[in-house]
């Protein structure tokens, strides 16, 4: 919808008053000027807009970056959770197998004996029966009293296992502190928290496991796997420059037969990230050969 205006001009000479209509769309800003006329305001916040624009994007970003991590997070727990209920399931099924041999070793020890022990005359009832029953023949098969001996037999068995008990404990207290003094000097030489960065790369992982389980120390692996991988990197920087090298040879060849045939006119040769995936695996194919 359009109005009139009208800008009034005053001539002080002859006193003349002019009264021009003008047209402006309604809703227009207007600002007054110098001489008292109304002129359309045409600054209406676009440059604002362009000031808020940036901000708006980068909180777009934040909230896309977030919504990402968020959906990372969430499909790990199902990962984990998976694992877990999967693992749940391996145990439960090697339990139910387990019992299934007791309960068989059970039944042929009682259809073997008439579910009684000879050596006692007692009933062949559960599985301490059945155990008490495989000691008793082993001492008969000795030459020892399966009645007499049993005794001291179950008493040597009882030091056996409690000496070899102490004797892993002992072991572990000793792996423990061997592995706390291996973090104090890895961390010493490659900073804080480096031997868990180390164990948490998967690369070196599968590098050094063999290694670590023949008793290679953490940090003599690591300085291992450092090496392989600056030796790796070398290496593929050798078969990169030969690749480039050939194929800058190879477009200059070809440039200079098409040269001559067009006057001369040559372009410059690919470079190697102009190359496509199949021409660079070639290249490096040669480059190997060479």
């Amino acid at each position: 919808m359009k109005r009139k205006t009208f800008n009034i001009q005053l001539f002080a000479d002859d006193e003349v008053i002019e009264n021009t209509p003008t047209e402006q769309v309604e809703g227009t800003p207007t600002t007054t000027n110098a001489e008292g006329e109304d002129e359309p305001n045409f600054e209406d916040g676009s440059q604002d807009d362009e000031n808020t624009e940036e901000p708006k994007k980068n909180e777009k970003n934040q909230k896309n970056d977030a919504s990402n991590t968020n959906n990372a997070n969430a499909q790990k727990r199902l990962e984990l959770k998976a694992k877990r209920e999967k693992e749940k399931e391996e145990r439960r099924i090697a339990e139910e197998q387990k019992k299934r041999e007791r309960e068989i070793t059970l039944k042929a020890y009682k259809d073997a004996t008439g579910s009684l022990n000879r050596f006692t005359n007692e009933p062949i009832e559960d599985e301490d029966d059945v155990e008490e029953y495989k000691i008793m023949l082993q001492l008969e098969k000795e030459g020892k009293d399966p009645i007499e001996d049993y005794p001291k037999y179950i008493k040597e068995q009882r030091r056996k296992e409690r000496l070899e008990e102490q004797k892993k404990l002992d072991e572990q207290r000793s792996l423990n502190e061997k592995m706390e003094q291996e973090k104090i000097e890895f961390d010493k030489l490659y900073g804080d928290g480096a031997l868990e960065k180390a164990f948490s790369d998967e690369e070196f992982i599968k590098f050094a496991k063999d290694m670590i389980d023949e008793g290679t120390t953490p940090r003599t692996a690591y300085k291992y796997f450092l090496n392989y991988k600056k030796e790796k990197e070398n290496i593929n920087n050798e078969i990169e420059a030969k690749a480039q090298d050939l194929a800058i040879e190879k477009d200059a060849r070809r440039q200079a037969s098409s040269g001559s045939l067009s006057g001369g006119n040559m372009s410059r040769p690919k470079t190697i990230n102009e190359l496509s995936d199949e021409e660079f695996r070639a290249l490096q194919e040669r480059a190997l050969q060479h």
